[in-house]
């Protein structure tokens, strides 16, 4: 018995697609016609839209340039051998998937801003749309807002809030989910960052680096001034950037009391000029170290003292111990340890030690004497404490 095919079997075709169905004869049949959702029969050149090719086994139906009107149910007949008319339909579903129309990718605005981002989405049957970023619904936050038409609002936007969003189209009934990303930037001024040295002790002769370092965006623009005066580029100022943070340096050699005093950093953006102060001071030299204490051996004597109650502003570089016994001059040895040995010592002799701290102005005053008497071969240690 005659039977009728059609290729191929489903009916989706994509808005504005051209596609074709073939209407194929199994058996014995003749006279293939095609019918139009209303019933009505297509001919051949029909229309601009609508054409028909046959051949001896097949009518094809050309559907040119499809619309969401052409939905429907669409039949292809045929009369078999002995009079029966057969038949086969197909129904034209004309579907759109998820599109996007005339997004911007990069938006850019000031902190505070409303910021809206629109994303036109179309598709057939109509998507649903979401927002996200890192993987989250950014909708379900206080300042975040999805609008009617779509688009994502952003009160109060914030420096935190930039980022890459997307903007989610999704067809549930055929499974089928798109985005686009949109990239955002926010605008704001410069910020000091804490904490940062407000003085900067040095001595005369000495070079030291002034440091300022600001949070913004767009990177901050740098000027110094000393004393009423704007530091020229015959000044040592090199800046570093690293994403929003910005740190200038400016190397300050001593030369003169007169290169001491305020510094003052302005660090501005098209947004706003912020300032700060940082005082170059003549440092002082250390006091003494804390806390001597020494443990005698027979030929032996282990030392340890604590940090000055004052390192003059500048970092402890080391210490000088010195010791002698009666009537002797003053050995020393440098170091940079807080405890130390002394070695090749007199046994059961009586010994005086001292320490002094060494910054980058040099060495400060000595502790207080400390007296010990190192042992005899077989004596017990004993601990003497200051």
């Amino acid at each position: 018995r005659a039977k009728l095919r059609i290729e191929p079997p489903t009916g989706n075709i994509d808005l504005n697609e051209d596609k074709v169905f073939i209407c194929k004869v199994e058996g014995e049949a003749e006279e293939l016609r095609w019918f139009d959702k209303l019933g009505e029969e297509i001919y051949p050149d029909a229309s601009d839209r609508f054409s028909l090719e046959s051949s001896e086994y097949d009518l094809q139906l050309l559907i040119r340039n499809a619309q969401v009107d052409d939905n429907g149910v669409y039949k292809c007949t045929a009369e078999a051998e002995n009079g029966d008319e057969i038949e086969r339909s197909i129904s034209i579903k004309v579907i759109q998937r998820v599109t996007f129309d005339n997004v911007i990718s990069n938006l850019e605005f000031d902190e505070s801003d409303v910021a809206t981002l629109d994303c036109i989405v179309t598709g057939i049957p109509e998507p649903t749309v979401s927002w996200t970023r890192d993987g989250q619904d950014v909708t379900r936050q206080d300042r975040f807002q999805k609008l009617e038409n779509n688009s994502l609002v952003i009160r109060n936007i914030q420096p935190s809030d930039a980022g890459i969003y997307f903007c989610v189209g999704r067809i549930a009934a055929r499974n089928e989910q798109e985005s686009k990303s949109i990239a955002v930037k926010v605008n704001y001024a410069p910020r000091l960052i804490s904490p940062a040295p407000e003085v900067v002790f040095t001595w005369l002769g000495n070079p030291v680096n002034v440091l300022c370092s600001v949070e913004s965006f767009p990177q901050a623009t740098f000027n110094w001034s000393h004393r009423g005066r704007e530091l020229g580029e015959s000044a040592n100022v090199s800046i570093v950037a690293n994403g929003d943070v910005s740190v200038s340096v400016v190397e300050v050699t001593v030369d003169s009391e007169a290169d001491l005093g305020e510094y003052i950093c302005n660090a501005s953006n098209r947004l706003r000029e912020v300032s700060r102060s940082i005082w170059v001071k003549e440092g002082g030299f250390p006091s003494a170290p804390q806390n001597l204490t020494v443990e005698p051996h027979s030929t032996t004597a282990q030392v340890s003292l604590g940090k000055p109650a004052s390192d003059g502003g500048i970092p402890i570089l080391g210490y000088k111990l010195e010791w002698k016994s009666d009537g002797a001059e003053w050995s020393s040895k440098m170091t940079e340890s807080e405890t130390f040995q002394i070695v090749e010592l007199e046994p059961f002799t009586l010994y005086q030690f001292r320490a002094a701290a060494r910054n980058g102005k040099g060495l400060g005053e000595y502790s207080k004497n400390v007296t010990a008497k190192t042992l005899s071969i077989r004596e017990y240690t004993v601990s003497v404490q200051l």
